[in-house]
């Protein structure tokens, strides 16, 4: 359960938590009171859009706790798989649960934004060190492989949660939603993924792919733009030359896929 009404990993609040509900009450009221500033719809009064903003806010963060906490459990539960197998770089399982010891720190907002200014991150709250965010990374990448989109989705989810500043795992993220059918969270999460690692041309063909699946191909050919962009201002480094070869072959094939 819950300590001091924060939600550890592998733990999910339910509808009768009154820590969780108030936590989400807040949220929503400040949401609330930021489009009071501008809100303009005559067609609705601002009290029915306000109601209306507020069960959005509670969908989206049941949601979203929902997901990060299965996301944890599936991460353990497929490197507990992986050490049966004999994955010996993998064992042992203690090595990636969450550290309890300073969750006095999520329960407080001050103290939360307090560590994290001090340059701290969420991953290091939790106890978990840079190598055990690489095998998450592996567990993920093993989930599509496997053809579990949902379950890599919740668990590069966590990763993104814990360690929001690895490319790789919000590019895992976006190819997961975009299997699941969900391509405006898979845009979101590709689009990020390029921010993070502009030199990796897989960010820019799934992001690309995204796109295409949503008719949008000048978009798509945008992106491939960019790419080549970057790989131009970045031509003395030993990735440009393949990156602008890739973006150009990708930007030609939307175009043919574009006048079918």
């Amino acid at each position: 359960m819950s300590k001091e009404g924060v939600y550890m990993p592998g733990e999910s609040p339910t509808v009768t938590d009154s820590a969780f509900e108030k936590s989400i009450d807040v949220y929503a009221d400040v949401v609330i009171a930021k489009e009071k500033e501008t809100y303009d719809n005559a067609l609705e009064s601002f009290e029915a859009h306000a109601e209306s903003t507020r069960a959005k806010v509670r969908e989206a963060m049941h949601t979203f706790y929902k997901e990060f906490s299965h996301g944890y459990s599936v991460l353990q539960d497929e490197l507990l798989q992986m050490i049966k197998e004999g994955d010996d770089k993998a064992a042992p399982i203690e090595k990636y649960k969450a550290k309890l010891d300073k969750a006095d720190i999520l329960a407080d907002g001050e103290k939360l934004a307090a560590y994290l200014a001090e340059g701290n991150t969420i991953y290091q709250l939790l106890g978990f060190s840079p190598d055990v965010l690489t095998k998450f990374y592996e567990v993920g990448c093993r989930l599509v492989q496997s053809e579990r989109y949902e379950d890599a989705r919740d668990g590069f989810n966590f990763l993104v949660t814990i360690a929001p500043f690895i490319g790789e795992a919000w590019l895992g993220l976006g190819y997961s939603y975009a299997q699941c059918k969900d391509l405006d969270s898979a845009f979101t999460a590709c689009v990020k993924a390029v921010e993070l690692i502009p030199n990796n041309a897989d960010t820019y063909l799934v992001l690309s792919r995204v796109l295409i699946e949503m008719q949008e191909y000048d978009k798509a050919k945008q992106v491939s733009d960019i790419g080549i962009g970057f790989a131009e201002e970045c031509s003395s480094e030993p990735w440009a030359e393949k990156l602008k070869e890739v973006m150009q072959e990708a930007k030609t094939q939307i175009d043919a896929m574009a006048q079918k």
